[in-house]
Order: C-alpha cells, then sequence, then structure tokens
C-alpha cells in the first residue's frame, strides 16, 4: 500500500532519484562486505566478533530508518490533502 502512496505524493524525479541511491548503496555493499568479510577471516578473529563487526552497519541502518519513520509521521500529510493541493 506505501507503494502506491509514493505515486500519488512524489515527482517522478524523486522517485527515480531515491532508486538510483539505494541501487548504488547496495552495489556498494555488495563490494564492501565479501572483501570486509575475507579481511576478517584472514585476522583470524573469533566468529563472534565477526557477527558483531558485520551487526555494526546493520544496527546503524536500522536506527536510520527508525529516525526517518519518527520524523515522517510527524509531517505527514493526508492522502485528501496531497491530492487536494496539486
Amino acid at each position: 500500500m506505501r507503494a502506491w502512496r509514493s505515486f500519488t505524493i512524489c515527482r517522478c524525479g524523486v522517485r527515480g532519484a531515491g532508486l538510483g541511491w539505494a541501487s548504488g548503496v547496495g552495489r556498494s555493499g555488495a563490494i564492501v562486505g565479501p572483501t570486509l568479510g575475507g579481511v576478517l577471516l584472514a585476522q583470524q578473529l573469533p566468529l563472534r566478533e565477526d557477527f558483531l563487526i558485520f551487526a555494526i552497519p546493520a544496527a546503524v541502518a536500522a536506527a536510520a530508518m527508525l529516525v526517518f519513520a519518527l520524523a515522517s509521521a510527524r509531517t505527514r500529510v493526508p492522502v485528501a490533502v496531497a491530492s487536494a493541493l496539486e
């Protein structure tokens, strides 16, 4: 349902920029993740520390999504009002 709202609220250029950024960040993670995993395995750290190191970016991403959700909940415009403004 939220994807449908993005078509009614966001302009095409904004959606395209968001998809481009998401794709770029995902590709960067696909490069950095295995590289960092290889470095960590080469250092022969305990597996517990390896998993904790990989959990840090996930925790940061979860915190960022929480902050974004709370910020957008305060400034949310009802769909009826948004369609009336156009």
